[in-house]
């Protein structure tokens, strides 16, 4: 039982110890262009969906989604989005360097409701 206890508390300060000498000795990495690493990428996606999921909970478009509202959307994107989050065939540079990178939409497509 001692042992298991002593391993325990080892186990409990050896991630905040190594967390500490990576931050204090610079290997952080701070670069505005740097890529998230994997872990971070997958706790924030798994975070997304179910915050998006909760806060939509009960609400409805309030547009119609025919194709006049569907031109004035296309264009708001255009004029206000594209330059961040793409083109369709023709994804943004300029936000793919944002940390984290912009979701590029247009690439998604419909696979994300």
């Amino acid at each position: 039982m001692g042992k298991a206890l002593i391993g325990f508390i080892v186990g409990l300060l050896f991630v905040p110890v190594i967390a500490a000498v990576i931050v204090f000795t610079g290997r952080f990495p701070i670069r505005a262009t740097a890529r998230p690493p994997r872990w971070e990428r997958r706790i924030a996606n798994l975070a997304l969906d179910p915050a998006v999921e909760r806060l939509a909970r009960g609400r409805t478009s309030p547009i119609a989604g025919n194709d006049e509202d569907l031109m004035a959307g296309m264009e708001l994107y255009r004029a206000a989005c594209r330059g961040c989050h793409g083109d369709p065939g023709k994804p943004s540079a300029f936000g793919r360097n944002f940390y984290p990178p912009a979701p590029q939409l247009a690439e998604r497509g419909d696979r994300d409701p």
